[in-house]
């Protein structure tokens, strides 16, 4: 068993062992492009997570951060 703070060095980890990962489909899918791994299902249950932004009010009304946070939502809302 391996645990890693994120999914930065998932794919090396994984395309040079025995390891296998449960992942979400989309990274699971770039990353066995990358690193040519193979995607299957997962053969138990999987609990959903939910994903939020936080930000400091002062950036609230701020031009880039608003603009960020449009496509951030727009691009998680596709994966509910």
């Amino acid at each position: 068993m391996l645990e890693l703070p994120g999914f930065l060095g998932v794919g090396a980890v994984v395309g040079n062992s025995d390891l296998i990962v449960p992942l979400p489909r989309h990274i699971g899918t770039t990353l066995a492009q990358t690193y040519g791994l193979r995607v299957h299902e997962c053969p138990l249950p999987v609990e959903g997570f939910a994903v939020r932004q936080h930000w400091h009010a002062r950036y609230h009304q701020d031009a880039g951060n608003r603009w960020l946070r449009g496509v951030l939502l727009e691009l998680f809302s596709h994966h509910r």
